[in-house]
């Protein structure tokens, strides 16, 4: 464990390495020594506005991935070390991860956006190749780049949850949470077209972005929760935004985490513009595959990482079974039923 730690502080100030980049034989420019002093000061908003948009090479995407996962409030040790303090014994470790996770990005203004980007990121240098059918031919640097994905995906799921949750503590203390149960009912409404849930639609909103979302709004013990619905023209099947916070529809720079109570009428659930599929279901199972990938000889954290698809699935782990909407839903139960 010591070991990969090392490993780690040192490539994730450094950039993961050298100029080498692994996917990419277009020429890179070095790292400036002005970019390298900004992420050794955990100045990561002036690495983000010193290289997004203008990013061409390998190893500018790893600085815009660190980038953003310290804006998020964390970084890969942070990740490792919240994955290592989790206890399994009751069966409870993914929520306790989301717990101390949910701690930790407290300060950040939208770490679920933020952890999005910083995996997009790592996506664009490693693309999907961090998978069982590719692990004997990626270099080491290569799995140790999976690894950070994998982490900034895990955490993104994980956040994810924190968002539709009303404290997190309550699910791990058996304590009933209206908002997942709500969310819960959001997505099977979404899912199957049907729920057993008290909800009604409400008229279809546009924000300033010219996006059209559908809306519902579900009770609970008499509290309301308003979700947002986009439905895929192709598949013709629904998903439901995740959003952050609430703001008016004509700026997302209204964005409050609780309505004023003066004008609530103008404000709206704020959308995050990806879906709870996205960061619940694909994040997750992308990164746990890539972090299986990437740790290598961590025999650990391959373990706690598998422990997580275990406790979701409710079954012993298997490589190649995913976890689905379904299996999803059914674990929220243990925590709304």
């Amino acid at each position: 464990m010591q070991n990969i730690l090392l490993i780690l502080i040192t490539l994730i100030y450094t950039g993961c390495g050298e100029s080498s980049s692994p996917t990419n034989t277009t020429p890179t420019a070095p790292v400036t020594q002005s970019t390298q002093e900004m992420l050794d000061n955990q100045d990561y908003e002036s690495v983000v506005s010193s290289l997004e948009g203008s990013a061409f090479s390998n190893d500018e995407y790893l600085d815009l991935a660190t980038a953003y996962l310290g804006l998020s409030g964390l970084t890969t040790r942070d990740i490792i070390l919240n994955i290592y303090s989790t206890d399994d014994s009751q069966n409870n470790s993914f929520m306790e991860l989301t717990n101390s996770i949910q701690n930790s990005t407290k300060s950040s203004v939208q770490p679920l956006e933020y952890l999005d980007k910083s995996a997009e990121y790592y996506m664009k240098v490693i693309g999907d190749r961090c998978t069982q059918y590719n692990e004997r031919v990626l270099s080491d640097e290569e799995k140790t780049i999976c690894l950070y994905k994998g982490l900034a995906q895990i955490v993104e799921s994980v956040t994810a949850i924190s968002y539709i949750t009303g404290d997190v503590r309550n699910l791990i203390n058996n304590i009933d949470d209206n908002e997942l149960t709500t969310a819960s009912c959001a997505m099977e409404y979404a899912f199957n077209g049907q729920s057993n849930c008290s909800f009604f639609k409400k008229e279809a909103v546009t924000f300033a972005d010219g996006k059209t979302y559908d809306r519902v709004v579900i009770y609970s013990n008499h509290e309301e929760f308003q979700y947002l619905l986009k439905e895929d023209p192709i598949l013709r099947v629904n998903s439901v935004i995740m959003t952050n916070g609430y703001c008016t529809l004509d700026s997302f720079g209204t964005r409050v985490q609780e309505k004023p109570q003066s004008d609530s009428s103008k404000y709206y659930v704020c959308p995050v513009n990806l879906t709870f599929e996205t960061v619940l279901i694909d994040s997750l199972n992308e990164g746990i595959e890539a972090v299986i990938v990437g740790a290598k000889t961590d025999v650990d954290l391959i373990e706690d990482v598998k422990l997580f698809k275990e406790e979701i699935l409710g079954s012993s782990y298997q490589r190649d079974e995913d976890i689905t909407m379904s299996t999803l839903l059914k674990y929220f139960g243990k925590y709304t039923d």
